[in-house]
């Protein structure tokens, strides 16, 4: 396990000041120059809950970015364009927990191309090292980073319930909302330490996830919606982009 949360800071993009500040730590040297980005999505009003999972019928209510000590919740309605400006000037690693989600919501709701060459998933990484093991965030979060981790989710749909907010009501600037999305970039990024570390140990798994991941990037997206896939193709112009970039 790793060092808890002792110590992390969560940040709500609110304001100029707080853009300006993100643009510059988002510009910082760090190790592995590596961050997580996530995304927490909702329903429009409404609508079914379950539309929440969909980006054809549900909306991208924040966007977060972190590292492995400070993680930033970014509303994208109405700040969507400091992600953007902070996104095209980063060309480090990005790792996320479960890919495919992130992926088909930006595809859909954004401008921002998903650097496929520079991603990385843990919860692939977590299937790869442990196939019996649990796959959710909070769970792996709870084994290798902080148990408090498996109950934070539960704490947020309490107050949620107490208010009658949903996912796609909650307004974004509540803060155990946003604290909660800003602070999975931090466990990704710890989790994503954890596993590297790890594969570092097990050679067979390392030559394992070089071989595989970019048949189960294309496998990920595609199971997720075929538009998606029709999305990526058409933007990258080719298939073997990822299979040629990779192997």
């Amino acid at each position: 396990m790793t060092k808890g949360l002792d110590g992390i800071q969560v940040t709500l993009v609110d304001s100029v000041e707080k853009a300006h500040q993100f643009i510059s730590w988002l510009g910082e040297r760090r190790p592995h120059n590596a961050i997580a980005v996530d995304t927490e999505t909702g329903e429009r009003p409404g609508m079914p809950r379950d539309h929440a999972l969909s980006p054809w019928h549900g909306d991208l209510r924040l966007v977060q970015v972190g590292d492995g000590m400070h993680g930033w919740s970014i509303p994208w309605q109405e700040w969507s364009g400091v992600f953007y400006e902070a996104m095209e000037k980063f060309d480090g690693p990005l790792v996320c927990h479960n890919i495919a989600f992130e992926a088909k919501w930006f595809a859909v709701k954004s401008r921002w191309d998903l650097p496929w060459q520079r991603a990385h998933d843990t919860m692939i990484m977590a299937h790869l090292i442990d196939p019996l093991g649990p796959g959710g965030l909070k769970p792996l979060s709870a084994r290798l980073v902080d148990g408090q981790a498996a109950h934070m989710q539960d704490k947020l749909e309490i107050d949620l319930a107490k208010n009658g907010w949903t996912w796609g009501t909650v307004p974004t600037n509540f803060e155990p909302y946003w604290a909660y999305g800003a602070l999975d970039t931090v466990l990704t990024m710890r989790l994503g330490k954890c596993f590297t570390i790890n594969a570092v140990q097990e050679s067979h798994t390392t030559r394992h996830m070089k071989l595989r991941w970019p048949l189960v990037k294309l496998l990920l997206v595609w199971k997720s919606t075929e538009h998606v896939l029709t999305l990526i193709i058409q933007k990258r112009n080719t298939t073997n982009f990822f299979l040629m970039q990779n192997l």
